[in-house]
């Protein structure tokens, strides 16, 4: 079977996408790398199936949903397990992450949308404190209960991945989001947070050893 012909188009940013292109990296997987600048949001939004990004063009279908291109890409690069049990236990992994991404991604929505929330047009300073509440509510419990999730998951595997004898999707999808973390991109949520739980950290530093991985990130922070 030919390989497709693939594109993803996104910000200029890692975010969302980042998983995705990376998975296809692994996997050796041509594809062209579409980037646009934030200014451009309003008119690429209209050019979408659901008003979001980033999309993922197979042979000039388009599609979107960033979690179901990356068990695309992940079939297509041999990082989405065969075995239908080995592929739940990958899943269940993915999912452990987005229970905790929803906390911080709602907590963004405040500042991003406040008025939507019933925050006044001028009541930015306000918006911005419930913003802060609700990051040191995720600091007090979510984000260290699920980095200890993480921290176990990886301790019980003697293989040092999330899940079986080798890196997979579940690994990439953490992975970006500790990367997120370790950036200080957060308001609220200290840098160094991750580094509070040893097997999470030498995982990390496990994955930026991976040849595409050093390759990908050798000129950027880490």
């Amino acid at each position: 079977m030919s390989q497709p012909k693939i594109s993803i188009r996104y910000f200029d940013i890692e975010g969302s996408a980042e998983k995705v292109r990376l998975a296809l990296k692994i996997g050796g997987v041509d594809f062209d790398d579409e980037r646009f600048p934030f200014s451009e949001w309003p008119e690429e939004k209209l050019k979408t199936p659901y008003e979001q990004v980033p999309t993922m063009m197979v042979d000039g279908d388009q599609n979107t949903q960033s979690y179901a291109m990356l068990r695309y890409a992940g079939r297509l690069s041999g990082l989405y397990p065969d075995d239908p049990y080995q592929a739940f236990k990958v899943d269940q992994a993915i999912e452990l992450e987005l229970d905790i991404r929803y906390w911080i991604r709602t907590s963004m929505e405040i500042s991003r949308n406040s008025q939507l929330l019933g925050f006044k047009p001028d009541a930015a300073e306000e918006a911005k404190e419930a913003q802060q509440r609700s990051r040191a509510e995720i600091m007090k419990d979510k984000l260290p209960r699920n980095l200890g999730y993480l921290e176990d998951l990886i301790a019980k595997n003697p293989a040092g991945w999330c899940v079986g004898d080798r890196m997979t999707i579940a690994d990439l999808t953490w992975h970006g989001f500790v990367r997120w973390l370790d950036l200080g991109l957060l308001d609220g949520i200290p840098a160094d947070v991750s580094k509070k739980y040893p097997k999470l950290t030498e995982w990390m530093q496990k994955m930026y050893a991976h040849p595409v991985l050093a390759e990908h990130y050798k000129d950027k922070k880490k």
